[in-house]
């Protein structure tokens, strides 16, 4: 099995740029908004968690966790 690039869970020290995270790409997992500034980011895919730091002027566009229920 091979392991995950951390990379690929997180858009960090950008600016003015548009981001996207295609369905399929995140898989379930955590994704990391670090540090972006005036960028617009697109998150396409089912997430567990988004932690966002320090993001100024930015916009962000993701669907809802998936949650599971008993």
């Amino acid at each position: 099995m091979a392991s995950k690039d951390i990379n690929d869970y997180v858009f960090r020290k950008l600016q003015g740029q548009t981001l996207i995270k295609v369905p399929g790409s995140i898989a379930g997992n955590g994704f990391i908004l670090d540090r972006l500034t005036d960028c617009e980011v697109y998150i396409l895919d089912h997430t567990s968690q988004v932690q966002v730091d320090d993001c100024g002027e930015s916009h962000t566009q993701q669907p809802a966790a998936r949650t599971a229920y008993s």
